[in-house]
C-alpha cells in the first residue's frame, strides 16, 4: 500500500476494473481526482451562496383582489416569472386581508390601510408563491410591490 493511506486508514482500498488495489501513481491520480471534486463541490456551495445576495434590482407591481375564497399567486408561472427577493405589500381595503409567503401555514393579518414589508433576499428560497384571502363577506384590494 502506498504511503497516502496508512494501513490503520479508514479510507476503504481503492480497486481498478480487475480488482487489483491501486498503489503508487495510480493511487496518487485517484486521490488528486477525488480531492479536485471535493473542490468543485466547495465551490458550487459558496457560489450558490454568492447568487443569493444578487438581487436584478428590477421591480414588478401585482393588484391582488381578495375575496373569502383563498387566492394565489405563483410567481415562478406569471411574467416575469422572477421569484421575488423583497416585497411590499399595502392593503387597499376596504376589509382586512390575510397574506402568507410560500406557505399558508401562518397568514399574516392585514388590516385596511397597512402594509407588510417582506425581505428574502438572505433566504435560501426567495418569494415563490403568494396567498391571499378575506374574512367571509369581506373583499380587500391589495397592492403588491416586489423586487427581483
Amino acid at each position: 500500500m502506498s504511503d497516502i493511506v496508512p494501513r490503520n486508514s479508514i479510507m476503504p482500498t481503492i480497486v481498478d476494473d480487475e480488482g487489483n488495489p491501486l498503489e503508487g501513481p495510480e493511487m496518487e491520480k485517484v486521490s488528486s481526482l477525488v480531492m479536485q471534486m471535493a473542490q468543485l463541490a466547495q465551490l458550487a456551495r459558496i457560489r450558490k451562496a454568492a447568487e443569493i445576495d444578487i438581487i436584478q434590482g428590477l421591480a414588478v407591481e401585482k393588484t391582488l383582489d381578495c375575496t373569502d375564497g383563498q387566492g394565489s399567486l405563483d410567481l415562478r408561472f406569471v411574467d416575469p416569472s422572477f421569484p421575488w427577493a423583497t416585497a411590499s405589500f399595502q392593503n387597499l381595503g376596504p376589509d382586512t386581508v390575510f397574506l402568507a409567503v410560500n406557505i399558508n401555514n401562518y397568514p399574516k393579518e392585514l388590516p385596511a390601510g397597512q402594509v407588510w414589508e417582506v425581505d428574502f433576499s438572505k433566504a435560501k428560497h426567495r418569494i415563490e408563491t403568494i396567498y391571499y384571502y378575506c374574512n367571509s363577506g369581506q373583499t380587500a384590494k391589495v397592492l403588491a410591490d416586489g423586487k427581483y
